[in-house]
């Protein structure tokens, strides 16, 4: 449009000045808004992560450590060195280095001094459409919301999150580089990601979403001046989901052998004869303190909570039942001691005839209870 209004205006045709210097404050003035535009658009940084190992998995706590690698791929001034871990912190980060391609050519710049760059200008030196990498090797402490309801038979997801907090979301904007992106899978049995402990682990999923916060972190000193109240800070927050979950019946074995074993005890020794009380309830009472001892391991590894989970529903049947195993015995050695032994031991049969079966139901329906929710 410029070029147009000024050969306008060579060959001297009056009557198209006044349309030609119009022209030209448009054409000025859409080149430098756009300009302006493009100066205030956030910049857009790819970023891509690599699982090599993750491992101490608290599933008390709902934390554990994650060995991993992580790029920053972007084009501008900014150097998005300064990431962290939104649900934890990084115990250490290595390996750092910064890379730079231009026009196909590869080019190493090691501008890293103590693990900061020397001065923001070194960027300035490289071409504009210089693509810029930075990557790193880091070990990081993580957290994530566990739900307990369905443990053993559960699905969980261990999260690695990542914000750059010198950057909000208009100024920094993060794209996942799910391509890139990945867990390692090693066949040998000494490392190995293919599973987290006795967990089974699933598919890597990379995505961007923005976070508000209600605060601006007290950087805002118009604010304290009064002239404004408080502005939310939105930031750009890219996240590596890892599902782990449990499969098969092992671990559902692992976490019930016990009890089940307490319970089967506490039918058992409805076969003691009633005229032998001592022997009945010592067999009844060490089933009670194995099902308790069960029930209180198995709980306190679980992240506490005030619902009923699997744990806590199938451990509370058996007591129960343990439970109406000792009152039977109660009434059957009564029933006994005052001369009823026939009447005893046909309670003893009815009762041992109801109870397995009954308990058998109702832990196989409280146990796939969570599969259907």
């Amino acid at each position: 449009m410029r070029r147009r209004a000024s050969g306008r205006g060579v060959i001297g045709v009056r009557k198209w000045v006044g349309a030609g210097v119009m022209t030209l404050l448009l054409g000025l003035a859409v080149v430098v808004g756009g300009a302006a535009a493009d100066g205030n658009a956030p910049e857009r940084v790819t970023v891509g992560i690599y699982l090599t190992d993750v491992y101490d998995f608290d599933l008390t706590k709902g934390t554990y450590l994650v060995d991993f690698y992580i790029w920053f791929v972007w084009k501008g001034t900014l150097v998005p060195q300064d990431f962290e871990i939104v649900n934890g912190y990084v115990k250490e980060k290595a390996d750092e280095d910064l890379e730079h391609w231009w026009h196909g050519q590869h080019y190493i710049d090691y501008a890293w001094v103590n693990g900061h760059v020397r001065e923001t200008t070194e960027a300035a030196h490289l071409p504009a459409d210089a693509t810029k990498v930075v990557s790193y090797r880091c070990r990081a402490l993580c957290h994530s919301a566990l739900d307990p309801m369905g443990y053993p038979w559960d699905q969980e997801t261990l999260s690695v999150r990542i914000e750059d907090p010198r950057y909000d979301a208009t100024q920094l904007v993060y794209v996942p580089d799910k391509d890139g992106s990945g867990w390692v899978a090693a066949p040998d049995e000494a490392h190995r990601l293919g599973q987290v402990e006795d967990w089974h682990v699933g598919r890597l999923n990379c995505y961007v979403l923005p976070t508000e916060y209600h605060t601006d972190f007290g950087y805002d000193p118009d604010r304290f001046a009064g002239r404004h109240a408080v502005r939310p800070a939105v930031y750009s927050r890219f996240v590596a989901d890892l599902p782990i979950y449990h499969n098969g019946a092992m671990p559902y074995v692992k976490v019930f052998v016990v009890l089940y074993i307490s319970v089967a005890v506490a039918f058992l020794a409805l076969f003691i004869h009633p005229r032998l009380p001592e022997s009945r309830f010592v067999a009844l009472v060490a089933a009670v303190f194995a099902a308790v001892t069960s029930y209180i391991f198995e709980s306190d590894r679980l992240t506490p909570t005030t619902g009923l989970t699997l744990v806590d529903r199938v451990h509370l049947l058996g007591m129960v039942y343990i439970f109406l195993a000792v009152v039977e015995s109660c009434l059957s050695v009564g029933l006994c001691h005052i001369g009823k032994e026939e009447t005893a031991l046909r309670l003893d049969r009815w009762i041992w005839l109801l109870l397995p079966g009954t308990f058998a139901v109702l832990a196989l329906l409280a146990s796939w209870m969570p599969l259907y929710r």
